[in-house]
């Protein structure tokens, strides 16, 4: 009996009926909408089986009229009071929602309608990434009056992680009539630069010491690198699989500390050259300090090239 009890469930879930011990269950919508106010019986399921004899003598009973354009929120309670005065005991055979939200509209999307087509959206406008979704967070459904349609736009810029968007409702003259505000988690998915073997401080990169893994965008701090350039050294250590990302590296020193340097120095009328040693690490146009080794004195200079400061 419990194996047949949990057929039954799985088979709601896919179909708006379900046939156990010969009889019919409607799954019953949530959000219901008519276009002249006359909600019927079949406008409150989410699909039906024609050739049903039980189905052909309740899809055309009127449940309730709306004369306004006003939104209602039904509870369970009052729509299987309304379904038992109309339906008789075919009330039982309804699997109702806790809540029923209806309105006289051509056209209603639910949230997971509406989830479907924000997806659609994202894939559409991001130059075809490989992007998953989840958390999608908008939990309420939207009609649409003749004429109406959707729009959906972007709240801010496209980035990996939590992006929010815009549903606004446009009627036939192109006028925003009312817009909605919700937001979803993106992952982006790429293969990017990975360290891959141990990496020491102030270690320049080369190609044997690089590999790559599909990674998450959404969690990566930073720009990543791009693997072409190998002009730059790390920061600092870094360990097997760690993303390598722009505010790890630094550019290769065109000077290094303790190397044996060319000094100029330019002046209005005159031109001076010597020898001195490197007091730090400097990259082209950085300010490094030298040792003069003809004067024993420490001056300060710019980095102008390869070995080469212009002192002050």
């Amino acid at each position: 009996m419990k194996k047949v009890l949990l057929l039954i469930s799985i088979f709601v879930l896919q179909s708006a009926f379900l046939m156990a011990d010969n009889e019919q269950y409607f799954l019953i919508k949530k959000y219901v909408c008519s276009l002249n106010g006359n909600f019927y019986f079949r406008d409150f399921v989410v699909s039906f089986n024609k050739s049903s004899q039980e189905w052909m003598s309740l899809k055309d009973k009127l449940i309730l009229y709306v004369k306004d354009d006003k939104k209602y929120v039904i509870e369970r309670r009052d729509i299987y009071s309304l379904f038992k005065k109309v339906l008789g005991r075919s009330v039982n055979s309804c699997i109702i929602p806790d809540k029923i939200v209806l309105k006289k509209a051509e056209k209603v999307f639910s949230p997971n309608q509406l989830e479907e087509k924000v997806k659609c959206f994202f894939k559409q406008n991001t130059n075809h990434l490989d992007i998953t979704f989840r958390d999608f967070n908008f939990s309420q459904g939207i009609f649409l009056n003749r004429g109406e349609k959707l729009k959906i736009e972007l709240g801010r810029k496209f980035h990996p992680g939590r992006n929010s968007f815009k549903i606004k409702i446009i009627d036939t003259f192109g006028v925003v009539k009312k817009t909605f505000m919700g937001n979803i988690f993106v992952d982006v998915w790429k293969a990017v630069p990975v360290i891959a073997v141990p990496i020491q401080r102030h270690e320049a990169l080369t190609p044997t010491k690089i590999t790559y893994k599909r990674k998450n965008l959404a969690y990566i701090s930073g720009k990543v690198w791009s693997g072409k350039n190998f002009n730059y050294r790390v920061k600092k250590s870094m360990g097997i699989g760690e993303v390598i990302t722009l505010n790890k590296l630094e550019l290769l020193p065109l000077v290094s500390k303790g190397e044996r340097i060319n000094l100029e120095f330019r002046g209005k009328y005159i031109r001076l050259q010597g020898i001195g040693v490197a007091l730090q690490d400097g990259i082209l146009g950085s300010e490094v300090k030298v040792k003069n080794l003809e004067t024993g004195k420490i001056v300060e200079g710019k980095v102008k090239g390869p070995g080469i400061v212009q002192v002050f």
